[in-house]
């Protein structure tokens, strides 16, 4: 996994390995300084307990998950925990376990997102609440980090509370979600992130100038403070749609249904610097579409989507299908060309045996 300038390794053992730029103490040794060759994580990652005799023992807390954003790196360990160390938000952090308003909840899903972005999420494994006088069992979404744009859904706006709109530590989201929506996903933008719940629904918060919030929002500002319902009915447009899958791109949407049909929707190129071949035809010169329009010309249904800055990656039963910009060959075809429609690309597929 890759940051800014480090890169992040998990062995099968649950060892954590850091190498490349130490910028902001990334790395998590104790250290500002590039490191060239691999090396564990352990002072950071230490647990002592006492032994039958009273005596101290130092193990090494064992990971299940990472993620790394620009200069910052989160971990899961084995009891649900969540530790990190780098730069937050503009904040050196030292390396340390986040609480926050987790309050002892069990993380089970993490988020870093967007290399260059500044924001996470967590889940949390599912408990019971009460929900129109029934039993229910939901997972939570919490969120923490830059949230200047509305990113962070929780419900502060930078012109009214400036100074407060970022987050040192999780915090419980629930403001604009259904009451006893079930978490599943999350997928982090640039500037706005995307929600994905068990029933199918997508929700988004952030930023929404380029239309990646959907085509509820474009009339409501730049920005959206809480998540709000983006996959509605407008214009029969996922009407009958589950969704299964979330991906944000820098500023653009994706979402994938159970059905392998996929969806896209936002700025279409990160720089607009090749118009003339463009992915969709928005119409009337505008490179943003406000309503999620389906991406047509793969090769079968998919089963994995994912967007990168503007760039787009579909996974096919038998085939790897890219296209959008490529001026750092992206795109895997062979050449720095951008493509405005769906294209087969040389990855070899492991065969079915």
């Amino acid at each position: 996994m890759f940051g800014s300038s480090h890169s992040v390794a998990l062995s099968e053992d649950g060892q954590v390995f850091t190498w490349g730029g130490g910028l902001g103490g990334a790395l998590g040794r104790g250290g500002l300084d590039d490191e060239l060759e691999p090396a564990k994580v352990e002072e950071e990652l230490s647990n002592t307990k006492m032994d039958a005799r009273g005596l101290p023992v130092v193990t090494c807390r064992r990971v299940q998950a990472i993620a790394a954003a620009e200069d910052y790196v989160l971990v899961l360990v084995e009891d649900g925990k969540l530790f990190c160390w780098g730069n937050a938000a503009g904040v050196l952090v030292p390396a340390r376990e986040l609480e926050g308003e987790l309050d002892g909840r069990r993380v089970v899903k993490l988020f870093s997102g967007y290399s260059s972005a500044q924001h996470r999420a967590v889940i949390t494994e599912e408990e019971i609440v009460i929900v129109q006088g029934e039993e229910t069992s939901v997972q939570r979404l919490f969120t923490w980090g830059r949230g200047d744009e509305g990113q962070l859904g929780n419900g502060r706006d930078r012109v009214l509370d400036s100074n407060h709109t970022n987050a040192s530590a999780p915090e419980l989201i629930t403001r604009g979600l259904a009451e006893g929506e079930s978490i599943s996903a999350v997928s982090l933008g640039g500037f706005h992130t995307l929600v994905l719940t068990s029933s199918g629904q997508v929700y988004a918060c952030g930023r929404g100038s380029e239309g990646q919030l959907g085509p509820r929002f474009f009339s409501q500002g730049d920005t959206r403070q809480v998540p709000g319902h983006v996959l509605h009915p407008v214009g029969g447009v996922l009407l009958d749609a589950c969704i299964i899958q979330v991906s944000a791109g820098l500023h653009t949407s994706a979402a994938l249904s159970d059905n392998g049909r996929v969806w896209l929707w936002g700025l279409e190129s990160a720089n607009n610097q090749w118009e003339e071949q463009r992915v969709f035809d928005w119409g009337d010169g505008c490179p943003n579409a406000w309503i999620p329009l389906e991406v047509k010309g793969l090769k079968g249904p998919a089963n994995h989507f994912s967007c990168g800055r503007a760039h787009y990656a579909v996974l096919c039963e038998h085939d790897i299908m890219t296209w959008g910009e490529g001026t750092f060959g992206q795109l895997a075809h062979g050449n720095r060309a951008h493509m405005s429609h769906p294209r087969s690309s040389p990855v070899p597929l492991r065969e079915s045996t």
